[in-house]
């Protein structure tokens, strides 16, 4: 994600996420290294990683299609959970994206296990996260337990922007934070903004995020 965000802000132009919603090795097909089937708590964090990166926009592969399985929407209009989570998930998307749009976007820090190529957590992030969770480097198929991704997004005149997300799609966490001021959070369904101080606690489920803002 990280590199789709460095290349598209290069070139001057916004991208999208295409991210995997279902398996087209079904059945005598699969194996072990077959795409397996996200379940809710998975598309909510590729949906709101997705944001973090400051995406346009989301789609997924497939809604509905002959030869896969675990789609959005199987072959009879039944649709399944993912369903379900996605008709807020994707409120949430587009009410985060409208806010960010037109910010700068400053960088992406990892707290924790981070990806190949990754930054790892530091003062440029502006926020200080307890608990700290060790650093190192995720290994191949290795999930993201405990662990936190913080962007930033700044522009001239305008306050910084943060997104906090819990990479950890297993369980909710409570993070305690401390800002360099204090903060407001804002309620991506209702679209209103909240203030919480300079050091508060922060419950994020699991895979979700929450999208803070730096006062004067």
């Amino acid at each position: 994600m990280g590199i789709i965000r460095q290349c598209a802000a290069a070139m001057g132009i916004p991208f999208w996420n295409g991210v995997q919603a279902c398996s087209w090795t079904p059945g005598k097909l699969a194996s072990p290294s077959s795409p397996r089937i996200p379940g809710p708590d998975e598309m909510r964090y590729l949906v709101y990683t997705t944001a973090a990166y400051g995406a346009h926009g989301i789609y997924y592969y497939v809604y509905c299609r002959k030869g896969h399985v675990g789609s959005i929407v199987a072959l009879d209009g039944t649709p399944d959970a993912k369903y379900e989570a996605l008709k807020t998930l994707n409120r949430e998307f587009v009410a985060i994206a409208k806010i960010l749009y037109g910010l700068r976007f400053k960088g992406a820090y990892f707290q924790g296990l981070h990806p190949t190529g990754t930054t790892p957590y530091c003062e440029q992030a502006l926020l200080e996260i307890a608990p700290e969770t060790p650093y190192a480097e995720v290994q191949p198929l290795q999930e993201l337990t405990d662990t936190t991704l913080v962007t930033r997004f700044d522009a001239p005149g305008k306050p910084t922007h943060l997104m906090v997300v819990n990479c950890d799609y297993r369980k909710d966490r409570t993070l305690h934070i401390k800002a360099p001021t204090a903060a407001e959070r804002f309620d991506a369904l209702a679209g209103t903004w909240s203030p919480v101080g300079a050091e508060f606690d922060l419950l994020i489920v699991r895979g979700g995020g929450a999208l803070l803002r730096l006062t004067k």
